[in-house]
């Protein structure tokens, strides 16, 4: 990513390019006839000016527009329909690309890579006020269930059993664990004691990285959606963003289901669970061989 610092005048925020190239695809596009059911080689190029990320220097990966938002452009456009036109793909691309809020123009080049010793394609530049929004913009992944575990399970030999069930109900799982059992205590210094729960919460999530085949530790909203995109179970490693959300709140998140609701919330969850545990405003499962679970497609707003 290259700051264009030069575009920002004295007091203002800086903006970034944000780059994606040699992206190559075999799709089937083409408005002559041997081009239909012959897919073909694209390779496309996508440079997206955003504003700066408001905490410049961080080091925070949620405080950026994610890199794969732009192979999500592309991706999710070519999984629509058939189109016949570059033309028409680099549009819908670009459309895409600026659905982002820090989102300012973007440049979407595509090449034909088969039609000879060459390259043929476009390049269109887009500015966000002149882009008509799509009408509907497909997620890349289903809204997830929040899934909140309390610290007797973790250690269960029926866990993975219950976690292969929650997947298997067809919206993406996202774990919030409680802290490990065996943990330090230290009466009466409160500030100490919650830093090593939230470490001891990140440990659970790394047991369980390991425990379960299909899951994995994710400490960031762009790890969490990076680890849904790829199918697997995504289990909250949460101190870093609790940490970051009670400085922005000036209040703390300490109840573990506290925090599953507010992960539900901040992630846009389709359900909020706890199993065998409450979980405020959320729905507690009871620990059977076969779990009752609800039908994925309940919004959250109607247990939130």
């Amino acid at each position: 990513m290259e700051r264009d610092a030069a575009r920002a005048a004295p007091g203002q925020t800086g903006q970034d390019r944000i780059l994606l190239r040699d992206y190559v695809r075999t799709v089937d596009i083409g408005a002559f006839h041997e081009e239909r059911g012959a897919p073909q080689r694209l390779r496309f190029g996508i440079e997206l000016i955003v504003a700066s990320a408001a905490r410049a220097g961080a080091d925070e990966v949620d405080d950026i527009l994610s890199y794969d938002s732009l192979v999500d452009a592309v991706d999710a456009t070519l999984a629509e329909e058939r189109v016949e036109l570059l033309e028409t793909l680099a549009e819908r691309i670009a459309v895409r690309s600026l659905q982002h809020h820090r989102a300012a123009q973007v440049r979407v080049t595509i090449e034909k890579l088969d039609r000879g010793p060459f390259a043929l394609g476009v390049d269109i530049l887009r500015h966000r006020p002149s882009v008509v929004p799509a009408a509907t913009l497909v997620p890349q992944t289903a809204a997830p269930w929040v899934v909140h575990l309390p610290t007797a399970l973790l250690d269960a030999p029926e866990l993975p059993g219950w976690i292969t069930q929650l997947s298997e109900a067809g919206a993406p799982i996202v774990l919030s664990p409680s802290p490990l059992l065996q943990r330090p205590r230290v009466p009466g210094a409160s500030t100490a004691q919650r830093h090593i729960d939230l470490l001891s919460q990140d440990q659970a999530a790394w047991l369980l990285d390991a425990r379960l085949s299909s899951a994995r530790a994710a400490a960031s909203r762009t790890e969490i959606e990076a680890v849904l995109r790829a199918g697997d179970v995504a289990v909250w490693a949460a101190s870093r963003m609790i940490l970051r959300a009670a400085e922005a709140a000036g209040r703390a998140l300490e109840a573990p289901s506290e925090q599953a609701g507010w992960l539900a919330t901040e992630i846009g969850a389709a359900r909020l669970l706890g199993l065998g545990a409450d979980v405020p405003g959320g729905i507690t499962l009871a620990l059977r061989e076969v779990l009752d679970l609800p039908a994925p497609a309940d919004p959250l707003s109607t247990v939130l």
